[in-house]
């Protein structure tokens, strides 16, 4: 139970039920580091609050564990993926609630461009002219994230979009259709990419009779989710040394979405009986 100030950004009783098992199974095995001396429940409460509203680990408010503790946890799991693999779980969980495969067969893909708060690592896109860091996002037609990359702002996107499917494409056995915009085109790649990967490219290319600003077919999508994304703070600019952890906040960000819509889903179903 906690005893302190609630915030906005705390876990309700339906989100925690939905990760307590799934947290005690594999947060809990930890090869490495001290016992824990903090409930879970808080520790995700103080990593949520940093994602959302931005501030450093030093500004936690006092009411949480102590900074030190939380980032401790927070770098452990950061390195065994564990924010990964649960955007993984919750989003097949959604995608069953919703009636779809868990493992979707098409997504979408696109690339960002963001200012970073560090000097390490960093390069400048001179497209659109951002001196920072690139994220390259995969995701489904819904928008949840299949997967993400984050690396100098100077990668061009066909590479970087190699790079993740060599990372990732492993993990996603039933995709074989992706949609990009025109920053991927390219005949070789395309074909270099149903060669290596399996996958087959569809490049949106918007109307020309049509003027002014509209959406494209499926092009949407990743928009959208970039948008999502625009809400949490944190990822306002690149505040992180590593791209690894860059990577870490946007999974992260990505399960707060997807235990929402769970918990709201599964409140609507309840509130039905």
């Amino acid at each position: 139970m906690i005893k302190r100030k609630q915030y906005t950004t705390d876990l309700q009783d339906g989100e925690w039920l939905i990760l307590q098992n799934w947290f005690e199974k594999v947060a809990t095995k930890q090869k490495r580091g001290r016992k824990r001396r903090h409930e879970l429940r808080e520790l995700v409460n103080a990593m949520r609050y940093v994602v959302r509203n931005g501030c450093t680990w030093r500004d936690l408010p006092g009411d949480f564990p102590a900074w030190q503790s939380v980032y401790y946890h927070y770098r452990n799991w950061r390195i065994e993926g564990l924010w990964q693999k649960l955007n993984k779980y919750l989003r097949r969980k959604v995608r069953q609630q919703l009636g779809r495969n868990e493992e979707p067969s098409a997504a979408c893909a696109d690339s960002q461009s963001v200012k970073a708060g560090s000097l390490h690592h960093n390069g400048v896109d001179g497209g659109k002219k951002t001196n920072g860091r690139k994220r390259h996002l995969l995701v489904d037609t819904l928008g949840f994230i299949l997967a993400v990359l984050v690396t100098h702002a100077n990668l061009p996107e066909r590479k970087g979009f190699s790079l993740l499917l060599q990372r990732h494409r492993h993990s996603l056995p039933r995709l074989h259709h992706v949609w990009l915009d025109r920053g991927y085109r390219g005949t070789d790649f395309i074909n270099r990419m149903l060669l290596f990967f399996g996958l087959v490219l569809d490049i949106v290319v918007p109307a020309t009779d049509q003027p002014g600003f509209s959406l494209q077919a499926r092009r949407w999508v990743v928009e959208r989710t970039f948008a999502w994304l625009g809400n949490y703070r944190r990822l306002s600019k690149d505040y992180e040394h590593l791209p690894a952890s860059s990577e870490s906040f946007i999974y992260l960000a990505s399960c707060d979405l997807l235990l929402k819509r769970l918990a709201q889903t599964n409140a609507t179903s309840w509130r039905a009986r």
